[in-house]
């Protein structure tokens, strides 16, 4: 399902990339929240609107993906609906689809994390020393209404491990990270998240070594999907 959305150039697909989508969103709603994300308007903005919301309607978008869209804080989320629409579309996968996205943020940040480690070790020949426990402190499913960690320099900012990777979150995120490194010859990052908020979580690890100088780094993925 695609809609040409607002001016003729907005593509964009409804997203359940938010946990806990509810009821009460409309097509209008929807529209309106993409409409926002990509900063359009202008003297045509209405009948491109009317025009997205009846293809809305037209198209009988479910509740779950209406609620979703309207949840989305960023384009990327908005524009990964495609996958997921797709997904439901097929009869089938979306959920695993949506955990799978979430999953996706915690590798991204590992990989960001490992370049550094990377960088660092070449430069210094070892590893920053020290530790930081789980960034942010608080738990992301305590965030409400989107169930993130929202982005605070100030939780990363003066913590030397993390300004020595020059690693901080600056969109919302569903993990925590954490890092550690005792002599500087091996280090461990740790992402730790709850993504259906029931009080169990998973942590991906990151382990890195340079027994021969050269960094060699092995990702270990949680066993469930959670």
């Amino acid at each position: 399902m695609r809609a040409v959305l607002l001016l003729g150039v907005l593509t964009w697909i409804t997203s359940s990339l938010v946990a806990g989508c509810g009821g009460g969103n409309s097509c209008e709603e929807a529209i309106a929240n993409a409409a926002k994300l990509y900063g359009i308007g202008g003297s045509s903005y209405g009948a491109q609107r009317a025009k997205a919301v009846q293809t809305c309607k037209d198209e009988k978008w479910s509740e779950k993906l209406r609620a979703c869209a309207v949840a989305a804080r960023t384009k990327g989320e908005l524009d990964a609906c495609e996958k997921y629409k797709n997904a439901e579309a097929g009869g089938g996968g979306a959920e695993e689809y949506v955990q799978k996205s979430k999953r996706s943020e915690a590798e991204l940040n590992l990989e960001s994390i490992k370049r550094s480690l990377k960088a660092h070790y070449a430069e210094m020949a070892m590893f920053p020393t020290g530790s930081a426990p789980l960034t942010p402190a608080t738990a992301c499913c305590a965030h409400s209404p989107d169930r993130k960690c929202p982005p605070n320099r100030s939780d990363w900012q003066g913590v030397a491990v993390w300004d020595s990777l020059d690693f901080e979150m600056s969109e919302p995120s569903y993990f925590q990270y954490s890092y550690e490194s005792n002599d500087g010859k091996s280090a461990v990052a740790r992402a730790v998240g709850d993504l259906d908020c029931d009080g169990m979580t998973i942590t991906f690890e990151l382990r890195c070594e340079a027994p021969d100088g050269e960094v060699s780094c092995t990702l270990t993925k949680p066993d469930r999907a959670d």
